[in-house]
Order: structure tokens, then C-alpha cells, then sequence
């Protein structure tokens, strides 16, 4: 199912595009699945391999070292350049070097969905990813976070989700942004 999908992503993707993927190793049956295993890297190309360190974890398995850190990876496609811009406009605002593939921000708290991204590092993700003029899709939109930071930074977002009551949340923390700047 995610390889289908990582391959629906290359159809739609524009030549200076990129698809920045989520996704933690499993564990399944005593071994450990890696996403490296499903990803299409004849339609896409591998570009990058971002840590995400979260500091805790809400995943506590006594099998298991507790994952304190997921993975963003970033593709494009094959033999194209896609918009990059490194630059660190969220965390050290006087640094203008950039940032490194190792992120350190906690999680997000006071927010409805069980796995929210912060929203710092989503619009850090827009910033570096997506021209000024650009589009932000999300097909796993759930609280919102990745539609308010596209807002946030100008950029244009579509996205969709499955679940009514994530849709809901997020449509409120959205009104309530473009209403009162503040964001729960």
C-alpha cells in the first residue's frame, strides 16, 4: 500500500518537486521493516534522510528500545533538480547557514490528534521543499498542522482526510488561525 502510494506521488509530481515521506520502521513478527523496503526508486529518486529526534517517545514497548526519533525522507524525480533552499528561518532566526539532517524539536502537545506534527518543523519542511508560488498536498492531512503551515508561509495546500473528526479539528484550528493568529 505505501509503495502504491510513494508511485501515485511520482505520477503527480512536478519536475523541481519533491515528496517529503513520513515514516517510522515497524516491527512486525520480531523484525524490524524498514520503509527503505517499499520505496519505488526506479519512479523516484532517494535524495535525502532527515532525523527527526523527539526527545520521548508515546510508543513503549518492552520488546524494544523506546524510538525517540522518526525519519522524513525526501525524493524527487528521477534526473530532476527539485526546489531546495536550506535555510534555518524557524529555530536560530540569525543563523543563515541552514540546518543539518538531524532535527531536534519535542512533539507537538495541545492537539486533539494522537500523532500531530509541530508545526515549526513542518513550515521549516514548506520553506526548504516548496517555492514561494508553490503547491503543499497532503493526502494525510489530519489536524491540519501541514494546511496551517502552508497558510502560514503563503504557499497554496490541498489535502484530504479520511477520518470526519480530524477534518473537523483541523477546519476549526484553521478558522481559528485566519481569525485570531493563534493556533491550538
Amino acid at each position: 500500500l505505501q509503495r502504491n502510494f510513494l508511485i501515485w506521488c511520482s505520477c503527480h509530481l512536478t519536475p523541481n518537486g519533491s515528496v517529503l515521506y513520513n515514516h517510522k520502521p515497524r516491527h512486525k513478527n520480531g523484525q524490524l521493516i524498514h520503509p527503505y523496503s517499499w520505496f519505488p526508486l526506479n519512479q523516484l529518486n532517494f535524495r535525502e534522510e532527515i532525523v527527526w529526534d523527539k526527545g520521548s517517545t508515546h510508543n513503549h514497548c518492552p520488546n524494544y528500545l523506546y524510538d525517540h526519533s522518526e525519519r522524513f525522507y525526501q525524493f524527487s524525480l528521477p534526473k530532476q533538480r527539485p526546489y531546495f533552499k536550506n535555510q534555518n528561518a524557524i529555530w536560530n532566526k540569525s543563523d543563515s547557514r541552514g540546518i543539518g539532517n538531524v532535527i531536534r524539536c519535542p512533539r507537538a502537545i495541545n492537539n486533539s490528534h494522537n500523532a500531530p506534527f509541530p508545526l515549526d518543523i513542518v513550515r521549516q519542511f514548506i520553506r526548504m521543499y516548496c517555492p514561494p508560488d508553490g503547491l503543499v498536498c497532503d493526502p494525510y492531512s489530519g489536524s491540519g498542522t501541514t494546511m496551517i503551515a502552508a497558510f502560514l508561509e503563503g504557499r497554496n495546500f490541498i489535502g484530504s482526510e479520511i477520518l470526519e473528526k480530524y477534518h473537523r479539528l483541523a477546519i476549526s484550528r484553521f478558522n481559528q488561525i485566519q481569525h485570531d493568529g493563534v493556533i491550538t
